[in-house]
């Protein structure tokens, strides 16, 4: 599975610091990451299954739970902020959020539900997808 990271308002650095991912069972899938990805800047994440790809993003968007360290976002800590609250929104690749939506209805979704005017939501859909290849 691949997938990326849109910021909801345009982009801004990221830093992980430390940051580990420790399940119930205490498997350990990501241990003490130190990331940093400019504004703007394309990072590829690659290794076999289960090396923690997606873990990775999944703990940018606040989908899983730090065990430890910090996610910052434009100079923002949100590690322990719900997803909401991160203005972040994770994508993946192979299928789609939605399966009746558009592939432009998916990407805008997360907008329009916070009440994004139309305009807004085009203009960021189109600046997503060019970013991602979709375009």
């Amino acid at each position: 599975m691949s997938a990326w990271l849109a910021g909801g308002n345009d982009m801004a650095d990221l830093a992980l610091r430390g940051v580990s991912r420790v399940h119930a069972d205490g498997t350990r899938t990501v241990s003490r990451l130190d990331l940093d990805v400019a504004d703007a800047e394309l990072v590829v994440l690659l290794g076999p299954s289960g090396a923690g790809k997606t873990t990775i993003l999944r703990l940018v968007a606040g989908l899983e739970p730090l065990a430890e360290g910090n996610v910052v976002i434009g100079g923002r800590d949100v590690g322990r902020l719900r997803p909401g609250e991160r203005d972040v929104a994770m994508i993946a690749q192979d299928s789609p959020l939605y399966p009746h939506l558009t592939v432009e209805d998916n990407l805008g979704f997360a907008l329009r539900l916070r009440g994004v005017l139309a305009a807004e939501v085009r203009r960021r859909v189109t600046a997503e997808a060019r970013a991602a290849g979709l375009t």
